[in-house]
């Protein structure tokens, strides 16, 4: 918003297309298959979100002053967006043929309220005290890293540019074979992730057979890891820059107001429902990270 930094850049389109998906590959190599089942207090919080902000587009269209013929478009898209992240923003309002100019005042005010709303989620987490891990919600960590002299042995090898190009490389693969099968299904099955888990269970299950291997393996992990930060904070840097204020207040006011209000109601209904439910605070800030940003930012 100071002009030091361009508000549109292929480079940021980049980022969206083909680097969050590469993160998302690289974060689920990067975790044990036995670490990655979801948990029933998880789920639940994620309908709850996606229950927020179905009621708070219906609550939106009829309140705010936007034009009936706008408003079901628009909230068809902030809906969309806000149940799994604006990955899904693109293609609802193609699909509801909404004007290019609409679409830029609506992208825009889901950039700067996507922006606001995860510095105050950011924020809360800071201000949660740390739980202290036990058996029955363990750590993310590997079968292999049980003793110090095995991690000192590890951290010798992990300052090697080979490994992350490794990890870059597995990565890239398993996304172009998701979007190859996407493409062959139309569309209806996204199988990079899918594909990503398939890789991860039968890595775990050849460790568990020749535990030799172990080591690489940590060692891989910690690649995924490096890759996925690094890509992430890329995320996050096209996501404030594309964060254009004044052409948001010239062009359309209502529509911020509009996605204002999706939001206050998903968070209101969220914030009940995870009282009423006995939902930890940390695992609703999590799902509605992950309803609002999708699942790659909230990981």
């Amino acid at each position: 918003n100071t002009g030091i930094l361009p508000t549109t850049s292929p480079i940021y389109d980049l980022i969206w297309t083909m680097g969050v998906p590469i993160a998302v590959c690289a974060l689920l190599l990067r975790s044990p298959i036995k670490s990655s089942r979801p948990r029933a207090s998880f789920t639940l919080a994620f309908i709850l979100g996606a229950v927020g902000t179905l009621l708070g587009s219906f609550i939106a269209a009829k309140c705010t002053a936007v034009p009936r013929s706008i408003a079901w478009k628009l909230a068809a898209v902030f809906c969309a967006t806000y149940i799994g992240g604006t990955v899904n923003f693109t293609a609802t309002a193609s699909a509801v043929n909404l004007s290019s100019e609409i679409l830029s005042a609506a992208l825009c005010a889901d950039m700067v309220l996507m922006a606001i709303y995860f510095c105050v989620l950011f924020l809360i987490a800071r201000l949660v005290p740390t739980e202290k891990q036990n058996d029955k919600h363990p750590k993310l960590s590997t079968n292999f890293d049980q003793n110090d002299e095995t991690n000192e042995e590890i951290g010798e090898e992990k300052n090697d540019l080979l490994s992350f190009g490794t990890v870059l490389c597995v990565s890239s693969v398993v996304c172009c074979i998701g979007s190859l099968f996407e493409w062959i299904s139309g569309g209806l099955i996204l199988f990079a992730s899918g594909f990503s888990l398939i890789l991860v269970f039968f890595s775990d299950l050849f460790l568990s057979k020749f535990p030799r291997f172990a080591k690489p393996a940590l060692n891989f992990r910690h690649w995924c890891d490096v890759l996925s930060e690094f890509i992430m904070l890329l995320f996050f840097i096209s996501l404030g820059s594309s964060s254009n204020f004044q052409y948001l207040l010239q062009s359309s006011p209502g529509i911020i107001l509009f996605g204002f209000i999706v939001l206050l109601i998903h968070a209101l209904v969220m914030a009940i429902g995870g009282y009423v439910f006995r939902i930890p605070l940390r695992e609703l800030l999590i799902a509605s990270n992950a309803n609002v940003g999708g699942s790659a930012v909230s990981t």
